[in-house]
């Protein structure tokens, strides 16, 4: 499959970046999702509607992604990136890389992985992709492990109910606080403690995910 923007990398500004996009086509919604090859197909009939919100916070890339209908997405991230998905709500089945995903699991995918996501009818995700290697240093700093080596083989993430439900509380009242405050973000301090505590909330939940034996998955892609 041919993608659309072959090669494409994060920006490099250091001030943090947010942008909200609203399409009404499956493929150009998924090209509006900066630094990402993919491609989105839409499966059944009726009117696509689509909503990205992506903030970056110095190479940190941060998005909620809103659709209406079933797709089918493929494609990768970003080069040398460690990406999370975090399901706000769903509404049907999803399939990640051939494996059913229920509501209560995380994605992720690593700097060598490609995406095959199948998304159900409607669906309200969260990502949040940033270098697998300063991801090895933050979790090294913070709790003498590295996230890689534990995440290695691993695409779904089952999430104790307590944990994800807190995570999801976190993370929408964060997209509604930066509707409403992104200017406070122009402050750096601000901007860095945003950026450590959705590091440290997304890693939480990541370490306290059941153990889930590593498995060789395959993407059409």
């Amino acid at each position: 499959m041919t993608l659309a923007h072959p090669h494409r990398a994060p920006p490099a500004a250091a001030m943090p970046l947010l942008r909200t996009v609203v399409s009404g086509d499956a493929d150009e919604h998924a090209e509006n999702l900066s630094a990402w090859d993919q491609r989105y197909e839409q499966l059944g009939r009726g009117r696509f509607i689509g909503r990205l919100d992506e903030l970056w916070l110095d190479g940190l890339q941060l998005f909620r992604e809103r659709t209406s209908h079933e797709v089918l997405e493929t494609g990768r991230p970003w080069p040398g990136s460690r990406t999370f998905g975090i399901p706000l709500a769903m509404h049907g089945a999803a399939v990640y890389c051939g494996k059913p995903m229920p509501p209560d699991m995380l994605l992720t995918l690593g700097p060598a992985d490609a995406l095959e996501f199948r998304a159900p009818g409607a669906l309200d995700i969260v990502g949040l992709s940033w270098s697998a290697e300063a991801m090895s240093a933050f979790t090294l700093a913070l709790e003498g492990i590295d996230i890689e080596d534990e995440l290695r083989g691993r695409r779904l993430l089952p999430v104790a109910q307590a944990a994800l439900a807190q995570l999801r509380s976190f993370l929408g009242h964060l997209f509604e606080l930066l509707e409403t405050s992104a200017g406070q973000l122009e402050n750096q301090q601000v901007a860095r403690g945003l950026k450590h505590t959705l590091l440290e909330r997304v890693i939480g939940a990541v370490r306290d995910a059941q153990a889930e034996p590593a498995q060789t998955f395959t993407a059409s892609v």
